[in-house]
């Protein structure tokens, strides 16, 4: 085993640890409804999801844990209402992670034989859904932030909720999600840019932090490629 994935071995088993000992990000609690904010919840449902039904992008992914960092190249293809497909290679082109989602159902094609499944499944396939993945949601309401800005607040079932923070121009500068009143997540998005022509400007930086499982990815976005993708290919 080289020493890089001893190192990530160690800090996946570290985020384990502090899973199973309860370590739990800070409280939430989902903000009231805001008066006078007609128009406001069709106009925010459609600035959380920017991207197109189907696109594939090329990533430089920094994970930071135990206050160490590694670089990894990321690519991530997705096809909506479908699933997506996530491959992590390392400095020297190895393949380190791939990770599938399809119809709802999760699977590790390949990842450090003695890496546990557990912060892959719950940890950053989630963190995937969150940011790439926003779905169809009636029970969602707008409320009022500081500064006369408003967040979209998504209530998913339970005690599970999902809320996005836009900046006075529109953009969406920050989202979190939260499961029995603590943070689970949280993102912020930042250098909007235009990319292979597509309509809406995307994010090129952005930054979550996993509560639950205790880890930071920096996420830059280098290419985005938009059309049709191959389903064999996605999940062969």
């Amino acid at each position: 085993m080289s020493k890089r994935l001893f190192l990530i071995l160690c800090i996946f088993s570290y985020a384990v640890a502090c899973a199973v000992t309860g370590c739990v990000g800070m409280k939430y609690s989902a903000p009231v409804p805001a008066h006078h904010a007609e128009g406001q919840r069709e106009r925010m449902l459609e600035l959380i999801d920017p991207y197109p039904g189907e696109f594939r992008l090329s990533q430089h992914i920094i994970l930071k844990a135990n206050n160490k960092e590694y670089d990894f190249v990321g690519y991530l293809v997705v096809k909506r209402r479908k699933g997506f497909r996530a491959l992590a290679f390392g400095e020297m082109g190895g393949r380190i992670f791939d990770l599938i989602e399809r119809d709802g159902k999760r699977e590790i094609a390949a990842k450090p034989a003695a890496m546990p499944s557990n912060p892959l499944l719950d940890g950053v396939m989630e963190d995937i859904s969150h940011l790439y993945e926003t779905g169809e949601f009636e029970d969602a309401y707008p409320s009022m932030k500081e500064e006369n800005t408003y967040s979209l607040v998504i209530r998913k079932g339970g005690n599970r909720f999902s809320e996005f923070v836009f900046s006075g121009s529109g953009d969406l500068m920050a989202s979190m999600e939260a499961v029995d009143g603590r943070l689970v997540r949280s993102a912020s998005y930042s250098e909007y840019r235009f990319y292979n022509r597509w309509e809406s400007p995307l994010p090129s930086r952005i930054t979550l932090v996993n509560h639950r499982w205790h880890y930071e990815l920096r996420i830059e976005l280098l290419k985005m490629d938009t059309g049709p993708v191959d389903e064999r290919r996605l999940f062969d």
